[in-house]
């Protein structure tokens, strides 16, 4: 069988053409790579989000795996993930196709073979473009105010009310037991940015109350 690593946003929201052909989810599994706050979504306003990194650059991470139902096969796995990703659900037009090794910005899908018990697992691995995460010449508490600045910039009228900002991010990520080496600095650092929020989404109310999104 075919299963999907979930180990970001995808845990909490698959979307529905995965939803259709899940079979199980597999809980508690441990990504076999590093993770970290390491890239800016574009869709996301800049927030920043958990890719793979190199070893010594992040950690493993608490992930799931979604099992799709016998019959899928690796290319319609590749699929639904990719247009997932590219937030175009059930859009048959849209297939994967492998990226060339230079188009580091693009949507790439690599596999995992026997892994959990599956034949094969695939998973998104964007690439890194939050060079200060990755850069050792940066200490932690360096790093935790970048992510978190990033995190308030990217708060918008339109990502507040969708919830695609950073900070829902990291919360959702917590929810789910993903903790990266940055995640609690990380953490203290956008309550130290809201004033006096003792938790996420107190702050992110606060801080979108200081951007203007909301008045009430």
């Amino acid at each position: 069988m075919i299963g999907i690593l979930a180990y970001g946003s995808l845990i909490a929201d698959p979307g529905w053409e995965i939803k259709d052909q899940t079979d199980r989810i597999i809980q508690s599994i441990e990504t076999p790579f590093a993770v970290e706050y390491a890239r800016r979504s574009r869709t996301r306003s800049g927030a920043p989000t958990l890719v793979p990194v190199q070893p010594g650059k992040g950690i493993p991470v608490q992930a799931a795996i979604i099992v799709l139902k016998e019959g899928n096969s690796l290319q319609n796995a590749c699929d639904i993930l990719y247009r997932r990703e590219i937030h175009r659900h059930g859009d048959l037009q849209k297939k994967y196709r492998e990226p060339r090794e230079q188009n580091t910005d693009q949507i790439r899908i690599d596999l995992l073979r026997d892994f959990a018990g599956l034949d094969t697992v695939v998973y998104t691995n964007l690439s890194c473009n939050f060079e200060q995460i990755v850069d050792d010449t940066y200490d932690d508490h360096e790093k935790a105010e970048l992510l978190s600045i990033a995190a308030r910039e990217s708060l918008t009228e339109e990502t507040f009310y969708t919830c695609q900002d950073g900070i829902h991010y990291l919360n959702t990520a917590r929810h789910y037991g993903v903790r990266t080496r940055l995640t609690d600095i990380y953490l203290r650092a956008i309550l130290a940015l809201s004033g006096h929020a003792t938790d996420l989404a107190t702050a992110r109310v606060l801080l979108a109350k200081s951007k203007g999104i909301i008045t009430e």
